[in-house]
């Protein structure tokens, strides 16, 4: 490995911004037609190279959300209005350093019940007192209004709102677009089945599959275990499980254990979708 190491250093000192670019061709015969051998006499030596470039990278690109993780102290929380469910949310905020997440329950005039979920300054959570507010705007009456101060808190258990239920195997992950960096933080998540992890590339990116790979809940946005800081969830499973999981993110990523709400069971998932 010393001498492939140091085959990337005295090969592309010289020709950074070349590797860059052919990194972004995904078939390795394509890269090597376009000016590849510079990098390696043979397929196999480039793909060499390219393996040591992401793995440069990706360390790199944990560092600054090391850097990042240590100058946010926020808590990160679910964010969407009128859905049925909280985890039929699937857009996440960082909410502001004096902020915690919050789960609105409403009941509209014709009697259909939606759920609010976002971010709410402390002191406003701590005076409360929601039940039997009206908004005329939207011709609906608050029947519950509650703030919890952990990740992704208001996912499930607030305000009666029912517990989110993974099928076996099933991993809610980060799903961004490529480029997204340590200071664009990804605001999306999406339920992967059985057969997929989450995935973090060198760039950061977040998906279902690629060449970082997890099988913990929300994990592809750490660093070798190391970024941001860990706490521990309990999501049901559709065995009538309760599973256990950490999760290491890399703003701030701590998803709380238990809630002062009755739980209740539930088949729904939140919905498989890529952004």
């Amino acid at each position: 490995m010393k001498n492939h190491v140091k085959l990337y250093d005295d090969i592309t000192i010289k020709n950074r911004d070349l590797l860059k670019g052919l990194r972004h061709h995904k078939d390795i015969d394509v890269a090597y037609y376009y000016n590849g051998s510079v990098f390696g006499k043979t397929k196999d030596g480039l793909q060499i190279i390219f393996d040591i470039f992401d793995d440069i990278s990706y360390r790199i690109e944990c560092e600054r959300t090391k850097d990042v993780n240590n100058e946010n102290e926020s808590v990160k929380c679910l964010d969407c209005q009128n859905v049925a469910q909280p985890y039929d949310c699937t857009t996440v905020t960082e909410c502001g350093r004096h902020e915690e997440c919050y789960t609105r329950k409403e009941i509209t005039d014709d009697g259909n019940i939606y759920y609010n979920v976002g971010c709410k300054d402390e002191q406003v959570c701590r005076a409360m007192t929601p039940f039997g507010k009206r908004d005329k705007s939207k011709r609906a009456t608050t029947i519950c209004d509650k703030c919890c101060n952990s990740d992704l808190c208001n996912l499930q258990s607030l305000c009666g709102s029912k517990d989110l239920v993974l099928g076996s195997g099933e991993t809610i992950c980060f799903a961004c677009n490529h480029g997204i960096t340590a200071s664009q933080t990804c605001n999306k998540i999406t339920l992967c089945p059985q057969d997929q992890q989450c995935n973090s590339l060198g760039d950061n990116s977040n998906d279902c599959t690629g060449t970082r790979c997890c099988s913990q809940q929300l994990c592809n946005t750490k660093c070798d275990n190391t970024a941001g800081h860990t706490t521990t969830m309990q999501i049901q499973t559709n065995a009538a499980q309760t599973t256990p999981f950490s999760s290491t993110m890399s703003t701030t990523t701590s998803i709380p254990v238990t809630t002062h709400q009755e739980k209740h069971t539930t088949q729904r998932h939140i919905t498989n979708s890529k952004y």
